[in-house]
């Protein structure tokens, strides 16, 4: 892992293979795609131009909680327009600072200067940027000595708890629940996971992966399917005091995108990827030119 891994170009990182769904294609369709590749997003194009990008919180918070028809509503109704864009030559730090400024988790990585102009050369995830796992686990019983060090390209110190990344406490969803229900939750809350419980105990997380992969996908019912069947189980946890790069090791270790915060047997917070990304852009600038 290169110590300089904040000035590594994009396109040494970037997923080169773009999958396109057309405007007027179904939504069930491209959650079909997204279950067959496992990715989050898909770039939409009309007639051969781009047009926006579609992604499972569209999905999520776009098509269920109003009771559309994944197989009747066309992919054009839910995207919510014109994708970010980043250059190739563009580096990690400024990819990480555009999804920060726009709370995003997908950039479209375009062509350069001198290239054909505008044109869209591949995909840069939130996930490339926090945990590049393939890289690390070539190593093998090394990975956790590389991650370690590539964990200090973020702007905080070893001492930094996760308290300090903690949002609030956690939006909880009992285990009977439809998913309907817990999909208006996530819309209203701004939230891509939620805590479900049953009986006052934690039993699951229920993100927007699970709903578009485990339902959508599958032409099932959202109004008839409890959150218990599809939350992926039992939840993985981080205490309220650990250290912020064990989070990465968890996440990166699991290949998993939400912890749930514990502090004295309760969970008091679910922390994601995209937390781990949206810190105050100016503290991350002021502390990589240190």
């Amino acid at each position: 892992m290169r110590k300089d891994w904040y000035r590594t170009l994009i396109r040494e990182i970037m997923t080169e293979e773009l999958l396109i769904v057309r405007d007027d294609e179904r939504v069930s369709v491209a959650a079909q795609i997204m279950e067959e590749y496992c990715v989050g997003a898909l770039l939409v194009r009309k007639k051969g131009e781009t047009i926006g990008i579609l992604t499972e919180a569209d999905i999520v918070c776009s098509l269920i909680p109003e009771g559309l028809s994944p197989d009747e509503t066309r992919v054009s109704a839910i995207i919510s327009g014109l994708p970010i864009t980043i250059r190739t030559y563009s580096t990690v730090e400024e990819a990480y600072l555009s999804m920060a400024r726009n709370r995003i988790r997908h950039l479209i990585v375009v062509a350069e200067k001198g290239e054909e102009e505008a044109l869209e050369v591949g995909i840069v995830s939130v996930r490339d940027i926090l945990y590049p796992m393939e890289e690390i686990e070539e190593r093998g019983e090394e990975w956790k000595r590389e991650l370690r060090s590539w964990v200090s390209f973020f702007p905080w110190k070893r001492r930094d708890w996760i308290e300090k990344i903690v949002t609030g406490n956690p939006v909880m969803v009992e285990s009977d629940e439809n998913i309907r229900r817990a999909s208006t939750l996530m819309r209203d809350n701004h939230i891509s996971a939620l805590l479900v419980k049953e009986k006052n105990r934690a039993k699951g997380v229920l993100s927007e992966t699970d709903i578009v992969r485990k339902i959508i996908a599958k032409r099932l019912a959202p109004e008839k399917i409890m959150a218990s069947e599809v939350m992926s189980s039992p939840p993985i946890t981080i205490n309220f005091s650990d250290p912020i790069d064990k989070a990465y090791f968890l996440m990166a270790n699991r290949h998993i995108r939400h912890l749930v915060v514990t502090t004295e047997g309760r969970e008091v917070s679910i922390v994601s990827a995209r937390d781990l990304v949206c810190l105050p852009a100016m503290k991350m600038k002021r502390a990589w030119k240190k």
